[in-house]
């Protein structure tokens, strides 16, 4: 485990300038818990590869519960506190850029250009990236369930108001009912009144996904205790975890992770 005060998370094909840790270091002693790099450009990769990838980070924020911000990897300097949450979340597919945005502490962004690799090929295949991306958006969004939820109430919805008014209309007009017509609307109802269970049955399910996961419904940002000095019958609790760390203070703040 990691026990410096900070520590710096990049790739190993050398596309992560170092010279950019220099900057980071500098923000860290600003007093941001992460600062993430942010690739304004991305040389040597192919256009479908920078097309696809711009997409998923902008359709990842699109859905996702979390602020997560675009364009930027695992490439990012991370502190202490930092670390010590993240190694208490207990998933077990991590996606590390969502997590330590979903931690909510103190970041900003470092831009800079990303060179190309300095040798071999990259392992990850097509199959890799979308799988990365599925675990992505499960791990951090409910948002398909609702969507598909509320499409299978449209549907059915839409489909008995236009089979009742196909109904009416063929009474008082005297036209014929049309077998066909029926069964069509009949079938878009039924189907979607089942879209709109199964779209609940997946909310329940996510909710029991959420609970095995286990993550911590705050994460302590900063602990202080008061001195014993000015108030010494005033006795110090530990703090709750583990990486907090007592400040000469008399209250505690919480940070809420984003949702």
């Amino acid at each position: 485990l990691v026990k410096t005060d900070a520590a710096v998370i990049l790739d190993a094909d050398l596309q992560d300038p170092l010279e950019v840790v220099d900057e980071m270091v500098s923000k860290w002693r600003e007093g941001f818990d992460v600062v993430y790099g942010q690739r304004i450009k991305r040389e040597g990769e192919k256009s479908y590869k920078l097309w696809a990838a711009s997409a998923f980070y902008r359709f990842f924020r699109w859905m996702s519960d979390i602020d997560m911000p675009l364009d930027t990897g695992d490439f990012r300097l991370i502190s202490k506190k930092v670390i010590e949450a993240f190694n208490e979340m207990d998933d077990a597919q991590p996606f590390v850029r969502g997590l330590v945005t979903w931690l909510g502490f103190s970041q900003v962004a470092v831009p800079y250009v990303r060179a190309p690799r300095a040798a071999g090929t990259s392992k990850y295949t097509f199959s890799k990236l979308l799988g990365l991306a599925l675990s992505g958006l499960t791990s951090f969004t409910e948002k398909p369930l609702r969507i598909a939820t509320r499409f299978g109430f449209v549907t059915a919805a839409l489909s008995l108001v236009g089979v009742l008014g196909y109904v009416g209309y063929s009474l008082f007009s005297g036209a014929g009912l049309s077998a066909l017509t029926v069964l069509v609307f009949t079938g878009f109802f039924f189907g979607g009144v089942q879209l709109l269970f199964l779209g609940i049955i997946g909310i329940y399910l996510i909710r029991v996904y959420g609970e095995v996961k286990g993550r911590p419904r705050y994460v302590i940002d900063e602990v202080w205790q008061p001195d014993s000095s000015i108030n010494p019958g005033v006795q110090h609790v530990a703090p709750p975890r583990p990486h907090s760390t007592p400040r000469q203070k008399s209250a505690a703040r919480l940070r809420e992770p984003e949702r």
